[in-house]
């Protein structure tokens, strides 16, 4: 019953970010809490359980985001970004623009953190493309702007 319970929990959270568009860690605090509910935490409880479950999780992450952010920033200040969103765009063409992001964030993300330099080449590869073309990239990186809010908000 319990992976029953994950589940549809897991199911909820995709339809929040996607179909409803909740932000991304608000819909993981909603989730995790009605998980807790169903699992039969006492409501006394579950304020201490998923600050710690979410203590536990930042904890491990801290140094990656903080580097990832860091590095983003460098790309974002040197004119690296820029140059990567017009390479991409010359080599892939606009409509393609998506390929280009994802092998772009996958080569840059080798020796790094991947979530987070595909978060920062995000914004800045994104960018130029949904001026010249009406694509989804948003859907391309789910929570990639509350990721990447760390490091290089001053650009987005």
């Amino acid at each position: 019953m319990t992976f029953f319970l994950i589940f549809v929990c897991l199911l909820l959270l995709i339809l929040l970010i996607s179909y409803w568009k909740v932000d991304a860690f608000l819909s993981l605090v909603i989730v995790s809490i009605v998980l807790a509910i169903l699992l039969g935490i006492p409501l006394g409880k579950i304020p201490s359980v998923v600050e710690k479950g979410i203590g536990n999780m930042l904890g491990s992450l801290t140094l990656t985001v903080v580097f990832g952010a860091m590095l983003g920033k460098l790309v974002a200040e040197s004119g690296a970004a820029q140059k990567i969103a017009e390479v991409m765009a010359n080599i892939m063409g606009i409509k393609n623009m998506q390929w280009g992001l994802m092998i772009t964030g996958f080569i840059v993300g080798i020796p790094y953190c991947y979530a987070s330099i595909f978060s920062c080449c995000y914004l800045h590869v994104g960018n130029p493309a949904r001026t010249q073309y009406k694509g989804n990239y948003d859907s391309l990186c789910g929570g990639g702007r509350s990721r990447h809010a760390v490091g290089c908000s001053k650009q987005h």
